[in-house]
């Protein structure tokens, strides 16, 4: 049960990180973000 939590609460976090950055940046970080989080 926690770790789900902790998992959902992890999601959030990172799609806020996302909406945050794709919003100072533009679209492009989408891109750049989505290739550090497979190939970094």
């Amino acid at each position: 049960m926690t770790s789900w939590h902790w998992i959902d609460r992890q999601r959030v976090e990172i799609a806020k990180f996302y909406l945050i950055s794709t919003q100072l940046l533009g679209d492009r970080s989408i891109y750049s973000l989505s290739y550090l989080d497979w190939h970094g």
